[in-house]
């Protein structure tokens, strides 16, 4: 089971190698693993990408893999319950309830993850290019009057931005005429979101994470009554 965790499917752990209890099995257990942390290593530290190394590197690690699954099932491992439990720490196992065990439970963690999802697409996708392009003019300016072209924090042209610029908007004071046109600013995308947002997102993901914690603990307990 724990082979099918796509997390330790590629990162080692010491309770993932006691998993592993013959010579044989622990040795495929390094080789289907380090060779694709290593490139991702290499890669992320300014190794050239080419597609031939990354070619014979995903290749190995599908014919290591493959031998790993058939030494798995030809030396199952004694079944410890940490292990088994470590098996669900998953995103996909997290996002599709794989533990679920009611129907309720399990549209509670299925409808969670979707809402905070949505929810949090929406604000990095929509909200912020939004807040970034009329955030700038004066809380409660009419549509009407929103003519004076993007924010700064839209188009990077401070110089230009009519908006920032405009006496008409700030009653003659010095530009810019408020902390939304500091170019110091501009990239403040996490800042917007996070004060206004964050509780919910938060108060979401925790009561998914509880119901899905308390799942993991019931899916052991009847693993550890079936293997006796």
């Amino acid at each position: 089971m724990l082979f099918y965790n796509e997390v330790f499917l590629l990162l080692p752990c010491l309770t993932w190698y006691s998993a592993r209890t013959s010579r044989r099995a622990r040795v495929v257990d390094c080789l289907r693993t380090w060779p694709l942390l290593i490139y991702a290593a290499g890669v992320a530290g300014g190794w050239p990408v080419h597609a031939v190394p990354a070619l014979v590197v995903a290749t190995f690690t599908l014919v290591a893999n493959y031998a790993m699954l058939i030494i798995d099932r030809a030396e199952p491992a004694p079944f410890s319950k940490t292990i088994y439990a470590l098996s669900y720490v998953s995103p996909i196992s997290f996002v599709i309830d794989r533990p679920g065990d009611g129907a309720i439970k399990k549209t509670i963690v299925v409808a969670g993850n979707c809402i905070g999802g949505v929810y949090v697409a929406w604000q990095l996708v929509v909200a912020v290019a939004i807040e970034d392009a009329w955030g700038c003019y004066p809380r409660g300016t009419p549509y009407a009057r929103m003519d004076r072209g993007y924010c700064p924090q839209a188009n990077g042209d401070y110089h230009n931005s009519e908006i920032c610029r405009d006496q008409n908007f700030n009653t003659g004071a010095p530009v810019p005429y408020n902390p939304l046109c500091d170019p110091a600013r501009w990239s403040a995308t996490a800042h917007k979101i996070m004060p206004v947002h964050v509780h919910f997102i938060i108060n979401c993901f925790a009561l998914v994470a509880a119901v899905y914690a308390y799942q993991v603990r019931e899916a052991v307990h009847t693993e550890e009554r079936r293997q006796q």
